[in-house]
């Protein structure tokens, strides 16, 4: 008798010819179709502007805008930038024609002294008058109230930051021929040289239209470069000011850039605009990152 642990012997196989054996069938698994793998969306704080990386500046709320304008190409920047700059004269002017006058001067004047002399009955609007007059032009006879500090007069004497007995000089009264060469620089390489423009010549109403569209290059110089404005300011976020305030000083140095910027030396704007946002960002960082605020040449001598 063998033992109950033994095993039993199994059946063997038993081939009979002519006999169909059966066939077994396996039933096939029903695989359910694998999801693409997706990587989680990082996560982004607007109020901590420290653990924000490069590629997610476009998403804080109010920055979004500034990455969906159009840059400007190479002949739209020097021709933006040679009407901005002819009204940075025309500013000048109307500057000297007040002091020299003791008062403000109408825009006939103001157009005649820069070069607008052609006649004609213009009449200008009270509204379109203080858009087209320098920023300021309003305050510069106003009668200021003799118990307010006002500093002991050396800036407005001798200039800001222009030392022993270094006198501003006066500005001009009048302004000279002033050419724009867009066209000729940027003509197709075998034609022939084209003359440059004279853009001081017409009418009031032309002095006019110059001056508003020179302003509305100003604008669109400005938006169109605010990116160069976010990839500066977010180098300076964890130094103890917020970016949204970097970029808003950012962009002042900016505006102050454009108003500076003189495209016929040759160079282009965003190499000039670089270190003017630059100064504003750290003027910024000097002001507002320390409880008690220091100068900024101390400042920049502690860190």
């Amino acid at each position: 008798k063998s033992s109950s642990r033994t095993k039993k012997a199994e059946p063997k196989d038993v081939h009979i010819e002519g006999a169909q054996l059966p066939i077994k069938v396996k039933k096939l698994k029903s695989v359910k179709p694998k999801k693409p793998k997706t990587r989680a969306k990082p996560k982004f704080n607007s109020d901590n502007n420290n653990k924000a990386k490069g590629g997610n500046y476009h998403k804080v709320k109010g920055l979004k805008q500034y990455y969906q304008t159009e840059l400007l190409t190479a002949k739209e920047e020097y021709s933006l930038g040679t009407k901005i700059e002819f009204m940075i004269k025309c500013d000048t002017v109307h500057e000297g024609l007040a002091m020299q006058l003791q008062r403000l001067p109408t825009i006939l004047e103001w157009a005649e002294a820069c070069g607008f002399k052609e006649n004609e009955e213009v009449f200008c609007e009270p509204d379109s008058e203080i858009d087209i007059r320098p920023q300021g032009a309003a305050e510069m006879f106003v009668v200021q109230d003799p118990n307010e500090f006002v500093g002991n007069g050396r800036a407005s004497e001798l200039g800001v930051g222009r030392g022993h007995g270094r006198r501003k000089k006066l500005p001009p009264v009048a302004l000279k021929d002033f050419l724009d060469d867009t066209e000729n620089k940027f003509r197709q390489k075998g034609s022939r040289k084209l003359p440059s423009v004279l853009v001081n010549t017409g009418t009031v109403l032309d002095f006019v239209r110059n001056i508003q569209e020179a302003k509305r290059a100003k604008q669109r110089m400005v938006s169109s470069n605010m990116r160069l404005v976010l990839s500066i300011s977010r180098k300076y976020t964890k130094v103890g000011v917020n970016l949204l305030d970097l970029v808003q000083e950012g962009s002042l140095g900016l505006s102050r850039a454009a108003d500076k910027f003189e495209p016929k030396k040759g160079f282009k704007f965003s190499t000039y605009a670089s270190w003017w946002i630059q100064q504003a960002v750290f003027r910024a960082i000097a002001y507002h990152s320390r409880i008690i605020r220091l100068p900024v040449h101390v400042h920049n001598l502690l860190n």
